[in-house]
């Protein structure tokens, strides 16, 4: 009768999915609040109004929205980086802390997108 248990117990865990061991923080959503970019000169950082400001939401089911024109992406994450999956994958630096998220494209300059917690 033990090694039934054994057996039938051994079968439940295998045959579970693991979920993703994403930072919890990440998901829901996210308005942003400020870009920077560089035509080669110099970091020119742009403040982002609220009622026009762009607002993304990753979902527990790795997707993540934009809920503007854009269509939704795939998303993974490690540590480090956000990797965003459509057609072509893009590889993102990212830094999460309770309430902002700032995304980093790779840009010698500093280019950044940064998120505020939308509660």
């Amino acid at each position: 009768m033990k090694k039934i248990g054994i057996i039938v117990l051994t079968a439940l865990l295998l045959g579970c999915e693991k979920e993703q061991a994403y930072d919890a923080r990440i998901y829901g959503k996210w308005r942003m609040f400020e870009y920077s970019y560089s035509p080669g000169d110099r970091l020119y950082t742009v403040p982002v109004a609220a009622d026009t400001a762009e607002i993304i939401e990753f979902t527990r089911n790795e997707n993540l929205l934009n809920l503007g024109n854009v269509p939704s992406q795939k998303f993974s994450m490690d540590d480090s980086h956000l990797t965003l999956t459509d057609k072509q994958s893009y590889k993102l630096a990212y830094k999460l802390s309770p309430d902002t998220l700032w995304i980093i494209p790779p840009c010698v300059e500093g280019c950044h997108s940064a998120y505020v917690r939308v509660r």
